[in-house]
């Protein structure tokens, strides 16, 4: 788990990475700060979901992004 994720366009977002979904729904479901998970990155040997703020996510789905399915 990192604390930023940069975008396809370099940009970096202050979230947490995560390398498995069941990793970022289980931070996310924790009680605190609303959060939202995203999905990240994605080529032949990494996947990432991001768990962000859901101004970020709102920014992010705008960049192109997709919120992660449950």
């Amino acid at each position: 788990m990192t604390r930023l994720a940069t975008t396809k366009d370099g940009r970096q977002i202050y979230g947490f990475v995560f390398n498995a979904p069941e990793s970022a729904w289980s931070f996310c479901d924790q009680p605190g700060k609303p959060t939202r998970v995203m999905l990240g990155h994605a080529d032949e040997d990494r996947n990432e979901w991001w768990v962000v703020t859901p101004a970020d996510a709102a920014r992010l789905e705008q960049m192109g992004y997709e919120y992660a399915p449950r």
